[in-house]
Parts: C-alpha cells; sequence; structure tokens
C-alpha cells in the first residue's frame, strides 16, 4: 500500500498492443485465477503506487466490456500501432502533478513481486533523478520507475526519433539505451520480471 508521509509514485500499465503473437488480448489471459490485466494491476497496488492508469488501444472494446480492475483510470492510445513510446506518452500526459514518478509495466509480464515495486520506489525517494531498472543475476527486465525529472523529454519524443537496428517502432529498451547515463539498476531477487509472456506456448509452461 502507498505511504502517505513520503513522495506518491503512480503506476501506468502499458495494454494497447495488438497481441498478434499471442492471437488474444494477452491483458484477458488467464494468469492464476486472475486476468494479466489484474494481476498487473495487483502487483502495483500492493508495491506502494498511489493511483494506477491503463493504456488501452487495439482490444480497447474488449477489455472494457470484460470489465477493469476497481479504482484503476483508463485511458485510449489512438495511434497504438507506433508502439510502446506512444502508449507511455500517453500515459505520462494524465499523470497528476504531485508524483515523482511512474512505475511503467507491460501487460505480459504478470509474474512480478510486488517487493520488486517496492525497490524501485524505494530507490526513487533516494534518487528522484532518475530511471529506475530491476535485475535479476544481472538481467534488466520490467517494471521500470520513470523518475518526472525525464517526463518532458520522453513527450517529446518524436515516433521516428530513436536509433533502433530492429524495428522504427520504438520500445522502452529503445528509451533505456537512448539514456544510459540515467538509468539506476536494482538488483532483485525476482525472476518475474524477466518473464514476458507473448505466446499460447510461453503461457502454457507457466500457468500457475
Amino acid at each position: 500500500m502507498w505511504i502517505s508521509s513520503r513522495p506518491a509514485v503512480s503506476g501506468i500499465v502499458l495494454a494497447a498492443g495488438e497481441s498478434q503473437r499471442m492471437g488474444s488480448p494477452k491483458a484477458l489471459c488467464n494468469w492464476g485465477g486472475s486476468t494479466f490485466l489484474q494481476a498487473v494491476v495487483a502487483y502495483l497496488r500492493d508495491g506502494g503506487v498511489r493511483e494506477i492508469g491503463i493504456v488501452l488501444g487495439a482490444a480497447e472494446k474488449e477489455i472494457r466490456e470484460h470489465g477493469l480492475p476497481e479504482g484503476v483510470e483508463a485511458w485510449t492510445n489512438p495511434e497504438y500501432k507506433y508502439g510502446q513510446l506512444s502508449s507511455l506518452q500517453v500515459g505520462l500526459r494524465n499523470q497528476k502533478m504531485d508524483v515523482i514518478g511512474a512505475v511503467v509495466a507491460l501487460v505480459d509480464h504478470p509474474a512480478v513481486k510486488p517487493d520488486t515495486v517496492r525497490t524501485l520506489i524505494r530507490a526513487i525517494w533516494d534518487f528522484p533523478d532518475r530511471i529506475v531498472k530491476p535485475t535479476y543475476e544481472g538481467r534488466g527486465g520490467h517494471p521500470i520507475l520513470i523518475g518526472r525529472k525525464w517526463w518532458g523529454e520522453i513527450l517529446s519524443i518524436s515516433f521516428y526519433d530513436l536509433d533502433t537496428t530492429h524495428s522504427m517502432i520504438p520500445t522502452l529498451r529503445d528509451i533505456l539505451t537512448r539514456y544510459p547515463e540515467r538509468i539506476l539498476s536494482m538488483e532483485t531477487h525476482d525472476p518475474g520480471i524477466l518473464l514476458d509472456i507473448d505466446t499460447p506456448e510461453i503461457l502454457s509452461r507457466h500457468s500457475s
């Protein structure tokens, strides 16, 4: 739960993608009796974020009809085809003025532990001018926590401004690559930060 005596941190869930490899909206896939979206919202909330918003796009109608988690706001990204950066920008534009940073979570990473979120939040309290990234056995994963200082610069990035080798569509990884001097890596005991469930085969192997 959020601790009111410390600066507030918000949560942004990116759930606007087309889920082409999964074949159905990843936000609605089953994870331990709940959906991916419910699982992500739960670990963010239990980890201490104050408020949570979800960025929707390709499957917005279906996700809304299924029902959003209680107390969670939803924002539409009409340009979701431009990828994660466009959704992140939508999320950042909708943040409240008093938060010092935003935990940015991917809807296809439902296995993250709440304590990982707490680790990121404690780090941003001490280093508010950083982008905090969790690691597990030295490998970086998600979610990340972006300090408010960098939001304006991220919002100013055009969709084709990043130097990518794999695609013209930028991802959160490209954003981290763009700002290596701003990254604060925090080692965790959470293999869930590396678990990207984007195909039925991966989901079948890890279903609980």
